[in-house]
């Protein structure tokens, strides 16, 4: 029975197999890394350029919001100012090409470095570290009260969604950079093919070490997600309720945040489609590379004291409380024994 429901979602929601990335990185710039950069046709790469800056202007929108400073730094303003006059019409492709290749604050070669910098933590920009290390410090203080008294409701798992956009925006923004860097080259220097691929190398390089650095910032409570499993769900099944186009599975938890009738949603990363449904539902096992599911919110660290996580502070908590109601049971005997 299982293996047929298996067979029937696959079908109806058009799961595929996928080619693995080798990359762990988001899916945003997984497809224009199986590119060549030094193809004959630019197009397909061109065209992915033009799709990942759209993408990038709602991600940096959110970020924004958040007023982190990494969005407003002259390096980084740099990039998306090259990258946004490299889509526009009538481009100038000599007077573009000759700023992007400036060894000083207006080209790639500075800029990309300070990108690299921030992510990895290493240009003393910031006291705690890399930006993740930024974001996740400062928006656990600023809900540790909240988090206190609710034991951690939905705002303060906002960090991990946040941390999420920040790497998406930053590590996109390092992809197109090393890409457009290629293009300007290409463009003053007719032999390009072997600064292309060299280029190509320097991006794919750090993406590892860079993992690492969010990883190691990333809250251990931001990992709630479900890798190869998915939400069955007969509203879809029967056209009832038709899923959401979404690039990420942090974008299908946030379309989710925002449904005030979801509680669980799945994300297909094959077809990148969003389901978002009211109920966990029955979950069925599919290939880990296929499906992401997850809840509305990952629950929240909670810690009474010295970083303790939720369980053993509220076994801590009950045991306090246990322990005070003993006590004063004690007192009350021996008052009235007294007595």
């Amino acid at each position: 029975m299982k293996v047929h429901m298996v067979l029937n979602i696959l079908i109806l929601t058009g799961l595929g197999g996928g080619d693995a990335v080798g990359f762990p990185i988001p899916e945003l710039v997984t497809g224009i890394l199986k590119l060549a950069w030094d193809e004959v046709n630019p197009n397909s790469l061109d065209n992915r350029v033009k799709e990942i800056s759209n993408q990038l202007k709602d991600i940096k929108t959110h970020l924004e919001k958040l007023e982190h400073t990494v969005i407003f730094g002259r390096d980084i303003k740099t990039i998306e100012y090259l990258i946004g006059k490299y889509n526009t019409r009538n481009l100038d492709k000599q007077e573009w090409a000759d700023i992007a290749l400036e060894y000083g604050s207006d080209g790639f070669d500075r800029s990309l470095i300070s990108v690299k910098e921030m992510m990895k933590g290493t240009s003393n920009l910031f006291a705690e570290g890399s930006i993740f290390a930024v974001i996740a410090k400062g928006e656990e203080e600023s809900n540790v009260l909240f988090s206190f008294f609710s034991f951690g409701n939905t705002e303060e798992s906002n960090v991990c969604a946040n941390i999420e956009d920040a790497w998406e925006y930053l590590i996109s923004l390092w992809t197109v950079g090393h890409i457009l860097w290629t293009k300007a080259y290409k463009i003053k220097h007719q032999d390009f093919k072997t600064f292309a691929r060299q280029k190509k190398k320097e991006a794919t390089s750090e993406f590892e070490n860079f993992q690492t650095v969010k990883d190691e910032a990333t809250p251990d409570y931001c990992d709630c997600f479900k890798k190869g499993m998915f939400y069955a769900d007969l509203d879809y099944m029967i056209s009832k309720k038709f899923p959401s186009n979404v690039n990420t599975s942090k974008g299908c938890q946030r379309q989710c945040n925002s449904d005030d009738d979801c509680h669980f949603w799945t994300f297909i990363k094959p077809i990148r489609k969003c389901f978002t449904h009211e109920s966990e539902g029955t979950m069925v096992e599919v290939k880990e590379e296929d499906a992401i599911s997850g809840p509305k919110v990952c629950p929240v660290h909670f810690s009474f004291c010295c970083n303790l996580g939720f369980a053993v502070s509220v076994f801590i908590v009950t045991l306090i409380v246990i322990i005070c109601i003993a006590l004063l049971c004690c007192c009350c005997i021996f008052c009235c024994n007294d007595d």
